[in-house]
This record gives C-alpha cells, structure tokens and sequence, in this order.
C-alpha cells in the first residue's frame, strides 16, 4: 500500500515542499543541511591548536571548523515511527487539504506534529 511519505524528516517549521524533498535514502545535498554553528572561539582554538601531531599516523587526523559547518544533524537522522490508524475528519477540511496537492497525509501529520509540539512546550 503505497503512502503519502516522500522524503526523510526534517525539523517542523523547516519543512520543504513534498515534492522537493531529498528520496529516502539519499543524503541531504551539503547546500542544504543545517550544520553546525561554528563559534568563533572554536575557529580561535582551532588555530591555535597543537599542530605537531598532525602528521601523526598514530593520531587520526583532526577536521577543521570548515569540515563541521555542513555536518549533518540529528535532526537530519531522524525519522519517527509510522503506526497505520483509521480518522474520520470533515469533507471541507479534507478537500482542503487535497487541494493543496500531493501529500494530503503527510501535511496531516505535519500539523499534527507542530499542534503537539507546541502543546508540549507550553506545558514545560
């Protein structure tokens, strides 16, 4: 039974179009990824690091800032488990979301999750 998934997770409120998402298991393109952010005191300490070991082969190699700044993110990682369920909603509410495009499933869960996030913040 095919489903309305098109793509791996991304972070609610960053979400990109259903029909733009990177296919599952494919990794997300480096001008995409969120990254890591990078401090300057950490470039500051990277410059003045210890550089005699470098060419070590009994130390690994260490990676620049530069080489972190597009890491992936956990975020990136995640993909949360999906359980099949039956819902009744509204005809009009329905028609709305399909006149929206391909995804209606999706986008339903979409709101779901950031309606629960929400909810759980406010209870923090």
């Amino acid at each position: 039974m095919p489903t309305s998934f098109k793509g791996e997770r991304t972070p609610v409120g960053e979400r990109t179009p259903v029909g733009e998402r990177t296919p599952v298991g494919e990794r997300t393109p480096v001008g995409e990824r969120k990254g890591i952010r990078i401090s300057d005191k950490t470039r500051g300490a990277w410059e003045q690091r210890d550089t005699s070991r470098d060419s070590d082969p009994d130390y690994p190699a260490p990676l620049p800032p530069s080489r972190w700044a597009h890491a992936m993110t956990r975020d990136e990682f995640f993909r949360p488990v999906k359980k099949q369920t039956t819902v009744r909603i509204d005809a009009d509410v329905l028609d709305w979301l399909r006149s929206k495009g391909e995804g209606h499933l999706t986008r339903i869960n979409e709101i779901l999750r950031r309606t629960m996030i929400e909810e759980m913040k406010t209870l923090r």
